[in-house]
């Protein structure tokens, strides 16, 4: 009798202790649920390093300067294409523009392959509720799964604010995921909103052009101001983000990035393989603010956002994903085995005329771009209407070396060589000095390696050859499409001048 009393006890004693386990496993789930942080991801449209932080002297950003004091800031950050569709398909997917498919502009037919994951499905499935302010301009759109879609135009910076204020406030026990794509600083620029943003407007007398450019004009240098005046908009409504973002008491648990989408509209910058089209600013928030102020090197790049999340969200991350969180980095976890070379891409932009293939990877010191279609010319000089191609063909600038680099931008040889210590607005092409030519050699092999490893398609001559045609062909797809969405874009100007 004893020995049952004995058992019993031990079997009511072990259901009591997997009922203990059992609440304390639900309790502690619980609690991760409500820890997930929340996520705000900023883009601006066409912002480079000319801010504040990334010492630019002429950037009036005091809000992304004080973000960065309270960020971690990489100094090497980077897109994988400079043109908005592909770099924006890689942040949502965490892939190279080759490997997701999507290398051209989405209005111009380009589109993500079939089955590729999406940085808000994702995270929709984790439990988030997704919303989304202004441009997507990735293809399908109809793929993306947001709670909250609440419009595009953006260049009201107060009226985004009230949106992202709506979307927060409509959010109960989920934890966000809201993405801020600012239009500001993409053409055509706007001195001032009509809310009067920025108060104290820059005029052309005010400002210098950039060194990338080369070119010194009035009509540059209005444009140059332009940018600016957009690029300061666009931090006053960063500001006000932030500030709602403190006063709802999102700001302790809440991870923010904020990047460009590539670099300045200008020529050389935008839709090329050159530093100021690539190189972005960067900025990672911590929840609490973690290492705060910290500056890192590591070259970082737009597929490493959406791993970033899915870590910070305690989601697996797919085998699909190019990029690497900066969790493990940021923690001091990969000493020694983080990537030590950026490797970026071009395909085209707006289909025929921004069909102009390129690949290109950097180390610390050298920079090597592969122009694909050796021995033709580029079509894409005067990205955006950029004037500063047009104006170097002045005769004032025969014989310099801003003649030269356009010349090259313009004609340019199979591979262009940079030493990034000594020139690192890349005018000076030493692909043909013989002293260079071991470092050529080197470089060549490093890209040779990405662009294998990475599959990238336009390794094989023939899709070379194949696409090439496509963009050329009067019958072809590009052509055809993009013909149609001329007339449709001509009719519709129509339409409003009739209205």
């Amino acid at each position: 009798m004893t020995q049952i009393f004995i058992i019993s006890t031990r079997a009511r004693m072990n259901n009591i202790f997997k009922s203990i386990l059992f609440i304390l496993f639900s309790a502690s789930c619980s609690l991760l649920q409500a820890e997930k942080p929340n996520f705000l991801f900023i883009t601006a449209d066409d912002l480079g390093v000319e801010v504040g932080c990334y010492g630019d002297a002429q950037a009036r950003t005091p809000c992304m300067d004080r973000l960065a004091k309270d960020s971690i800031m990489f100094t090497r950050g980077y897109v994988t294409q400079a043109s908005c569709s592909p770099s924006r398909s890689s942040m949502f997917t965490g892939m190279y523009p080759h490997e997701n498919g999507h290398v051209g502009l989405a209005p111009s037919g380009y589109s993500l392959k079939k089955g590729i994951k999406l940085m808000p499905n994702i995270l929709k499935e984790a439990g988030y509720r997704t919303g989304v302010i202004g441009k997507i301009h990735v293809a399908p759109e109809e793929n993306f799964q947001w709670d909250d879609n609440m419009g595009k135009k953006t260049r009201n910076v107060t009226s985004v604010a009230e949106r992202a204020q709506a979307f927060i406030e409509a959010t109960k026990e989920q934890p966000f995921f809201l993405m801020v794509n600012y239009f500001d600083p993409h053409r055509p620029f706007v001195h001032q909103n009509k809310q009067g943003i920025p108060e104290n407007p820059y005029s052309a007398d005010e400002v210098k052009p950039f060194q990338f450019l080369g070119v010194n004009s009035p009509q540059v240098r209005e444009e140059v101001a332009g940018y600016y005046n957009s690029v300061s908009r666009f931090d006053a409504g960063l500001g006000q983000l932030l500030e709602l973002l403190r006063e709802m008491g999102k700001d302790e648990n809440t991870m923010i990035v904020v990047i460009g989408d590539h670099g300045a509209p200008f020529t050389r910058g935008k839709g090329t393989c050159y530093e100021s089209g690539l190189h972005i600013p960067y900025l990672l928030r911590m929840p609490a603010k973690r290492h705060a102020g910290r500056k890192m090197d590591d070259f970082v790049s737009t597929i490493d956002i959406l791993p970033t999340f899915m870590e910070a969200a305690g989601l697996e991350i797919d085998p699909q994903i190019t990029g690497s969180s900066l969790l493990p980095l940021v923690e001091g976890e990969l000493v020694g085995k983080w990537r030590q070379e950026m490797p970026c891409e071009y395909t085209s932009h707006h289909g025929v005329g921004g069909y102009f293939p390129r690949r290109s990877l950097r180390t610390d010191k050298y920079k090597i771009i592969q122009n694909l279609l050796v021995g033709e010319q580029n079509p894409h000089l005067g990205i955006d209407s950029c004037s500063a191609w047009k104006e170097s063909r002045e005769s004032k600038y025969a014989g310099t070396k801003v003649r030269e680099m356009m010349d090259v931008f313009a004609n340019p040889t199979e591979y262009e060589l940079y030493d990034l210590e000594n020139d690192p607005v890349e005018h000076n092409n030493l692909s043909s000095n013989p002293e260079y030519a071991k470092v050529l050699k080197n470089m060549i092999s490093k890209l040779d390696h990405w662009r294998t490893s990475s599959s990238d398609p336009l390794v094989s001559e023939k899709a070379l050859a194949d696409l090439t045609k496509e963009h050329r062909d009067p019958n072809g797809y590009f052509v055809k499409y993009g013909s149609i969405k001329a007339k449709e874009r001509k009719n519709k100007k129509k339409n409003k001048k009739k209205k």
